[in-house]
C-alpha cells in the first residue's frame, strides 16, 4: 500500500532529515511510528501524501508514485493526514461546513454528504456541535472536528500526526477506540497506521503492540510484516499496532500504555 524506496529528504540541502529510507507496508497495517523531536516523523507523514516530495527515490501509494503531479488528487484522497495543530487544518467558520469541506470537494453529493457530516461528528462525539462556530471552540473541540473531518472523506489511509496532542486522556481513549472500531469493520480488508474505515496509517501511542525497528540515524530498511504472521492469541491481534523506532529510540510498549 505504501512504499518508500531509498527516500532521502532535506530542508536545507545541507543535511538530510531522512536518508535512504526504505520501507514498505501493506494494507490494512496497523503502525506506530516513535522517535526523538527532529526524527523525522512528521516529514516523514507528509511524504506519504505528497504534502513534500523526496529529494532522492520514490515514494509509492497503492502503487501511485507520489511525485507525478498527475496522481496528486489520487493520493490524497487516499490518504488523509490530521495534524497535531487542529488550526492549521479548520477552514470553516462553522463546525458542519468544516468537516463536509473535504468530502463536498471530493464531488460527494447530498445526501450522502449530510450523513457523512453527521457519522462524523458522532463519532468523535461532537453530536449536537453542527452550527457551533469553530472559533469558540477549545483546543480540544477543535481538534474532534479536524479528526471528523478527515473520518467524513472516508480515506483508505488515515495519519495521525500527534492528533491526540491537545486531548485530554478521555478524548485520547476515545480516538484509540475509533481506530480500532474502524480497523476491525468489515470495509477494512486487513490489518491498519494512527495516522477511517479501510486502513488507517501512522500513530504515536498505543499499547501491546510488536514493533520494527528502524534504528540507525540515516539508513534504514524494513519491511514491515503482516500481522496475520502474528503468533500473538490476542482478539485484537488484527488490530495491533506496529511500532517504528527512528533513530535509536527505545521506548518499549509498556512505556506509553497510559498515554
Amino acid at each position: 500500500m505504501i512504499s518508500f524506496e531509498d527516500v532521502s529528504f532535506t530542508y536545507t540541502n545541507e543535511s538530510y532529515v531522512l536518508e535512504d529510507l526504505s520501507v514498505e507496508i501493506p494494507q490494512g497495517q496497523f503502525v506506530c511510528v516513535l522517535g526523538a523531536n527532529g526524527s523525522g516523523k512528521s516529514t516523514f507523514s507528509k511524504l506519504i501524501n505528497a504534502l513534500l516530495l523526496p529529494d532522492k527515490g520514490k515514494v509509492k501509494v497503492d502503487g501511485l508514485i507520489t511525485s507525478d503531479a498527475q496522481n496528486t488528487f489520487s493520493i490524497r484522497s487516499k490518504a488523509g493526514s490530521v495534524f497535531q495543530n487542529p488550526d492549521d487544518q479548520i477552514v470553516a467558520s462553522l463546525v458542519e461546513n468544516d468537516v463536509a469541506f473535504g468530502p463536498e470537494n471530493l464531488g460527494i453529493p447530498n445526501p450522502e454528504l449530510r450523513e457523512r457530516v453527521e457519522a462524523a461528528l458522532a463519532q468523535v462525539g461532537l453530536t449536537g456541535f453542527e452550527k457551533h462556530e469553530t472559533n469558540a471552540l477549545s483546543g480540544g473541540q477543535k481538534q474532534r472536528v479536524a479528526i471528523a473531518g478527515i473520518l467524513a472523506m472516508e480515506p483508505q489511509i488515515l495519519i495521525f500526526d500527534e492528533a491526540s496532542a491537545m486531548l485530554d486522556p478521555r478524548g485520547r481513549r476515545g480516538l484509540m477506540r475509533v481506530c480500532k472500531e474502524l480497523h476491525a469493520s468489515p470495509w477494512c480488508p486487513s490489518p491498519t497506521t494512527w495516522k477511517r474505515p479501510p486502513k488507517p496509517i501512522a500513530c504515536s501511542c498505543c499499547a501491546k503492540a510488536r514493533s520494527c525497528s528502524m534504528a540507525h540515524p540515516k539508513r534504514c530498511s524494513h519491511k514491515i510484516p503482516s500481522c496475520a504472521s502474528s503468533t500473538s492469541t490476542s482478539p485484537l491481534q488484527r488490530n495491533s499496532p506496529v511500532f517504528c523506532k527512528t533513530k535509536a529510540s527505545i521506548f518499549p510498549p509498556s512505556s506509553i500504555a497510559n498515554l
